[in-house]
């Protein structure tokens, strides 16, 4: 009805004549009278006047109503366009991630317990692979960037003019531009459609712009992954090297220590003070049954005999070699071995002291033993003590039955 109003609106504006030849413009001064049948094609005009305008602002009205459809139609175009192209980028990003990912692996290689075994060994292959693994250095990626798409809709900032043809691209077809221009004119003449539309779009380009920065974290996605991973692998070698070479030391000072318990007693034995008094006597011209009966009754001939009091004792240090599985293992951390000891006493004889013993236990020893055989039976006799217990004598400080044959008290002395 619009359409049919605005010809004949058209036709009547411009002073078209109709078929009688008379004018037809309505309320010309001077203008014969109106024929019926201008009278009725001029009420037929404003009916279809009056007709159209209610049309036109009904269909305003349904319009205005339905700006939703309106933006909508507006928005679809972009956000296929921006769906499309974020599912493009994230399969482009998860290829990159997925080599990174592989190179990461073949990089970086797990701990093998083999190897700190063969390492210890000295194995060359493996002493290298650990070496490599205590010192993986983060592998860096080149910068991963992502384009923005050319979003179609960026022409609606072209006003109505820019709505009109966004629409008219977006349906064509039977769609005309007139209709394209109504609904861009009902659009752009509805300020909170018009806020709602930005608002739409506005996500749109906020999502991708979300969606590019995330998939230009690709590159850095692999570096932390591949810093995670050499960390993690540097430090669980570390930890099994320092674990193996530790309990290497710790075998190393528990010999060292049973070592040195060994060297010490050893030396204990060596220095004998029997043994430097035995050689002193002889040296001396005593005969070794003398040298036999003095060092066998000590305790009578020297007063507070002692044998440890002539020993002499001084601290010494065992300090083996190092276990060259140990080393190969501190050569690999880049540490220096740490050395094992043990201390222990060592003793000697104090020979001074020795033979002084020796001399005056031997003297009395012969001294003794020379007036007992001269006249065994007169000095056994002659030896009791007064207070003495009935039936007991003393002889060099001990007692002995006083009914004891004499040969039976030289065979206590020591002297057979």
């Amino acid at each position: 009805m619009a359409y049919a109003f605005n010809k004949v609106d058209d036709y009547f504006r411009r002073g078209k004549t109709g078929a009688i030849g008379n004018s037809l413009q309505k309320g010309t001064e001077g203008a014969p009278a109106p024929t019926a049948a201008a009278n009725t094609l001029a009420k037929t005009a404003e009916t279809s006047a009056e007709q159209g305008n209610a049309d036109t602002n009904a269909f305003r009205a349904a319009k205005d109503s339905n700006t939703s459809a309106i933006s909508s139609s507006l928005q679809q175009p972009t956000q296929r366009q921006a769906q499309s192209w974020g599912e493009t980028e994230q399969a482009k990003a998860n290829e990159f991630l997925a080599g990174g990912q592989k190179k990461i692996n073949e990089t970086y290689k797990p701990l093998g317990q083999e190897d700190i075994s063969k390492a210890e060994s000295g194995d060359t292959a493996a002493t290298n692979q650990l070496t490599q693994q205590l010192n993986y250095k983060p592998m860096e990626f080149s910068p991963y960037s992502v384009q923005m798409p050319a979003f179609e809709q960026q022409q609606l900032a072209g006003g109505v003019g820019g709505l009109q043809a966004a629409l008219q691209k977006q349906r064509g077809g039977r769609y005309s531009q007139g209709m394209a221009a109504l609904d861009a004119s009902v659009l752009a003449g509805n300020r909170g459609a018009m806020q709602n539309l930005q608002q739409g779009l506005g996500n749109i380009y906020q999502g991708a712009r979300e969606k590019q920065a995330t998939l230009e974290q690709t590159d850095e996605n692999l570096a932390t992954q591949a810093k995670t991973k050499s960390e993690e692998t540097s430090k669980a070698v570390r930890e099994a090297l320092q674990a193996r070479s530790g309990a290497l030391q710790s075998a190393m000072q528990t010999k060292a220590n049973a070592e040195a318990a060994r060297l010490s007693e050893a030396s204990r034995q060596a220095a004998n003070p029997n043994d430097a008094m035995a050689a002193e006597m002889a040296r001396k011209g005593y005969t070794p049954q003398e040298i036999q009966g003095t060092l066998a009754n000590m305790g009578q001939y020297s007063a507070g005999y002692d044998p440890n009091a002539m020993m002499n004792t001084a601290e010494a240090t065992y300090a083996p070699e190092l276990d060259q599985n140990y080393l190969n293992l501190t050569k690999i951390l880049g540490i220096a071995p740490q050395n094992v000891s043990a201390k222990y006493n060592t003793y000697s004889v104090n020979a001074p002291l020795a033979q002084r013993t020796a001399g005056n236990a031997a003297n009395q020893y012969r001294n003794v033993n020379q007036v007992f055989t001269a006249a065994p039976d007169s000095y056994y006799q002659g030896q009791a003590s007064v207070g003495a217990p009935e039936g007991q004598v003393y002889y060099g400080g001990q007692g002995f039955d006083s009914g004891m044959n004499p040969d039976d008290l030289l065979n206590q002395l020591g002297r057979v």
